[in-house]
């Protein structure tokens, strides 16, 4: 049995103990959060056994054996720290932290205490980004490939995702998920340039950024959470490479996937080689509850998780190069 305690009880807290509750041999153990309105609501679906006001006291509880971190980003590292001093397995949300230098700290406190510190970088247990892996690391469209991702809207509903001292805005929270993924997929990058904006808020909330690897491939993104509220761009997402196309998911223009094709059970990317022009299936899945299968069987069996604190640093490193690279307008 793999005790749990959940620190952080609003929208990710509730998520990952929805996946926690179904998995065998799973207890949720305790919960807290500073909002006594939000525990109150979160006890009242989930039960937990106790639950706390505090993180401090979580992690000292002898009946939590592993922790689940959904605390907004400022806070991860104390969190974090406070678990692994007290000997607890975590899990933690993306990104890892604001800075390098807490990023580390963090996974040197995991290391020492002989903890787990997996990252919630949860496209890497998806069958819908896996298939997009799998194109690409098959030449399906050739190699170099250049990846683009761009989108618009007001932002998330809380404003920490946009304060530059507390969530870091679009590219740290919002985009790390590409900025890992492109790591997994491309490897080390080389040289990154663009540029960022003030819309409304205290970060960076408006910017574009090319991002070249090692091995020639491209990231291009153009995140913006600055919009008035209710206001939204275009999302659309692409990879284009010397051999076609490849449009992801959300960007197949209706009626190209077959009618018969079950799209509560299965998604289409589209492939365009010129020659060749077809969907390319794949089976929908949960991948939060993959996520969390991984985490408990790494936690259960002393396993070391798939996604690691360093692949945390790494993905933060891009963003914050990404940043100080742009021409700040």
């Amino acid at each position: 049995m793999v005790n749990v305690g959940i620190i952080g009880c609003g929208g990710m807290g509730k998520l990952h103990s929805r996946s926690l509750k179904a998995i065998e041999g799973v207890r949720l153990a305790a919960a807290c959060d500073i909002d006594a309105q939000a525990l109150e609501a979160y006890a009242k679906e989930f039960s937990p056994a106790r639950t706390y006001s505090d993180f401090g006291a979580l992690v000292r509880d002898p009946g939590v054996d592993a922790v689940v971190v959904c605390l907004p980003t400022y806070v991860h590292k104390d969190a974090v720290l406070a678990a692994a001093a007290a000997g607890k397995q975590v899990f933690c949300e993306k990104p890892i932290a604001l800075s390098e230098a807490d990023a580390q700290e963090m996974i040197d406190a995991c290391s020492q205490a002989g903890v787990i510190l997996m990252l919630g970088f949860v496209r890497r247990f998806d069958n819908d980004w896996g298939t997009f892996k799998r194109l690409v690391e098959e030449g399906a469209i050739g190699r170099p490939v250049v990846w683009r991702h761009f989108m618009a809207g007001g932002g998330p509903h809380n404003s920490w995702f946009i304060d530059g001292e507390k969530g870091g805005g679009p590219i740290i929270d919002g985009a790390i998920h590409d900025l890992d993924f492109a790591n997994w997929l491309f490897g080390p990058m080389a040289w990154c340039q663009g540029s960022a904006r003030h819309f409304k808020s205290t970060s960076w909330d408006t910017v574009t950024v090319t991002i070249g690897y090692e091995s020639g491939d491209e990231l291009v993104l153009s995140w913006c959470w600055g919009l008035p509220k209710g206001a939204g761009g275009l999302h659309g997402q692409d990879a284009i490479g010397p051999g076609g196309t490849i449009l992801f998911p959300h960007s197949v223009p209706s009626g190209l996937v077959p009618a018969d094709v079950p799209s509560d059970e299965q998604g289409a990317y589209w492939l365009d080689t010129g020659e060749e022009k077809k969907p390319v299936l794949f089976q929908k899945h949960d991948m939060f509850l993959v996520e969390m299968e991984h985490f408990i069987d790494c936690c259960a069996n002393g396993k070391q998780p798939v996604v690691t604190g360093e692949d945390g640093l790494k993905a933060i490193r891009v963003a914050l190069q990404s940043l100080a690279s742009a021409r700040k307008l």
